[in-house]
């Protein structure tokens, strides 16, 4: 069973928020000292909103000098006293992001009771982060549920979003939230590996097919609608017992699932091409082995 490592995360995102803040700072100073060397020393005033987190710079007097760039044009203009002096505006980003995070991250198809697990404990995390100012504590972590629906197995998903984070937290998180859906897939897949490993050595020594009509039973490997002349026809591909394919419509009594297994009766015609290959026609005695059900 994944779990979030409580501790963990919380010592890496009190370490991300730690360097974000520095180099947020780094850059602000560095912004400072550039725009004050155009305006004989004097720094811009930082604007900052209700919770004291940076929002830009303001001209501290009038006839200040400001220069910015957009894109790959660079723009000088002189501010009022108190205006707001125009940020880069650049393809990276106003601030530089040199904390080696990852962006927003979306997972799908997550298991809405365990969407819930992770929310809560990444919750408790997020109570660990001190209050900064009196107006609250900074974001250091948050997942979201999005649209919730139920995959083809019936089982409630959802997407979840987690907010931006150093890549292990983000990996730590997936696993978390898909980590026994992925196992599960991963085992289903070496099962389905080895069973077509057995399928293709039976196929291998299959004898010929004999022609003419007779008792085939095996396990249904595919089904398909198929345009015909006639209309549509519901098509199936058989391997019998015996490691030879069989490919014809499928008997109306029966409606079988891939993985099922059955038996009919049924003329068949060998492949030129492959005596392990036929094709069989006018099927009767249809049964579905698995429910030992005859539906003839």
């Amino acid at each position: 069973m994944y779990e979030i490592d409580k501790d963990f995360v919380w010592e890496r995102m009190d370490e991300h928020h730690k360097r974000v803040m520095a180099a947020s700072q780094a850059w602000v100073t560095r912004q400072q000292n550039l725009i004050a060397k155009r305006n004989a020393g004097v720094p811009p005033t930082i604007g900052r909103n209700f919770k004291g987190e940076f929002m830009g710079f303001h001209a501290p007097c009038d006839g200040y000098i400001h220069e910015w760039m957009e894109g790959d044009k660079t723009f000088r203009q002189e501010y009022m006293g108190g205006q707001f002096l125009p940020h880069d505006k650049m393809k990276e980003g106003w601030i530089p992001d040199t904390s080696r995070s990852v962006d927003k991250s979306i997972f799908t198809y997550v298991p809405v009771e365990k969407f819930h697990e992770v929310e809560a404990a990444l919750r408790e995390v997020q109570d660990r982060v001190p209050m900064e100012t009196k107006h609250g504590r900074p974001i250091y972590i948050k997942i979201d549920k999005g649209q919730t629906f139920e995959d083809r197995d019936g089982t409630l998903v959802c997407y979840a979003y987690l907010s931006k984070a150093p890549k292990d937290v983000v990996d730590h998180v997936r696993r978390a939230l898909l980590g026994e859906v992925e196992d599960a897939a991963e085992a289903a897949a070496k099962v389905a590996e080895i069973a077509d490993l057995a399928r293709q050595e039976r196929y291998d020594s299959a004898p010929a097919i004999a022609p003419g009509r007779q008792a085939f039973a095996g396990e249904v490997l595919a089904t398909k609608w198929k345009d015909t002349d006639f209309g549509p026809v519901y098509k199936m591909l058989v391997q019998d017992d015996r490691g030879f394919k069989l490919w014809g419509s499928v008997p109306k009594n029966i409606d079988p699932g891939r993985g099922e297994r059955v038996a009919f009766m049924a003329t068949v015609e060998p492949s030129r091409d492959d005596s392990r290959f036929g094709f069989f026609k006018r099927p009767t005695k249809a049964i579905i082995l698995d429910t030992e059900e005859e539906v003839a």
